[in-house]
């Protein structure tokens, strides 16, 4: 059995069919995804995105994987901080958060209208902010991961041809 290691993971992307900018951009989109505002959709839409735009799914598996159990947390608490400054110039969700009434929540109460009616707005005003603030995370780590592994490929490429 071989192990995932950074090396094998580095010889396997150097190897890997298609241009590097094919492989720059299926990273680039799975980093994208794995910051976006839609948790749970992640997969489901790397794997339409690789059909259709015919990327590396390998590589934008690996892209999507930053949003894993251990990353989580610090992604959306994130994206609803950066969410926040840019609309209100200081920290409110997390207030609007401990206000929800946690100890009422239970499946019935998903299933109320009458508890969303009093309720909603308390997850309405913590979206809004987590909504703009993953969107803006994912254009910024997907732009920025997109140019660091050009940057990468194109200059481990030289070296590999050099040396081959």
């Amino acid at each position: 059995m071989k192990y995932l290691s950074l090396q094998r993971f580095k010889d396997e992307v150097l190897k890997s069919e298609g241009s590097p900018r094919t492989t720059s951009l299926s990273l680039a989109v799975g980093v994208f995804l794995a910051f976006s505002p839609f948790p749970g959709f992640h997969l489901v839409v790397a794997f339409f995105s690789c059909r259709l735009f015919r990327l590396n799914p390998v590589v934008m598996l690996v892209g999507v994987l930053v949003h894993n159990p251990w990353t989580l947390i610090g992604i959306h608490m994130a994206g609803l901080i950066l969410g926040d400054m840019i609309l209100f110039g200081k920290l409110t969700s997390l207030e609007t958060f401990r206000l929800f009434p946690w100890n009422e929540f239970g499946l019935r109460q998903v299933f109320s209208s009458d508890f969303w009616s009093v309720n909603g707005h308390y997850l309405v005003d913590i979206y809004c902010p987590f909504f703009i603030g993953s969107l803006l995370l994912s254009f910024l780590f997907g732009f920025l991961s997109f140019h660091l592994v050009m940057r990468f490929l194109h200059r481990n490429r030289v070296h590999a041809e050099g040396k081959a």
